[in-house]
């Protein structure tokens, strides 16, 4: 599993399990499985923040969506806590369809 937030065009920024979705040996995208935009909430505490997570498509069935490579800005690794937070959300771990992680950032 390779979870990645990715920045997408649309200027959503998007957890997910992606993997590249490959024509032969050229990538024409990338399949993201179980996506969630995420939105983070400034808690006004220094660096404390939480983030939310969305469904990113909330009325499809699927739960793995392919999305051509031109239409990510970028792709990075998210902060562990921030993973972690969305493999529980993922793994029903939590309740509701919104979960809010408490990240404290340090740069």
């Amino acid at each position: 599993m390779a979870v990645k937030l990715l920045v997408l065009k649309s200027y959503e920024d998007v957890i997910a399990d992606v993997k590249e979705a490959m024509s032969g040996e050229r990538v024409i995208g990338y399949s993201l499985s179980n996506p969630f935009i995420t939105r983070i909430n400034d808690e006004g505490s220094g660096n404390a923040t939480s983030v939310t997570f969305y469904p990113y498509i909330p009325l499809s069935k699927q739960k793995d969506i392919l999305i051509p490579f031109d239409w990510v800005v970028t792709m990075v690794d998210p902060h562990d806590e921030v993973a972690n937070s969305y493999l529980e959300h993922v793994n029903g771990q939590t309740a509701g369809a919104d979960k809010q992680s408490n990240s404290d950032q340090q740069d």
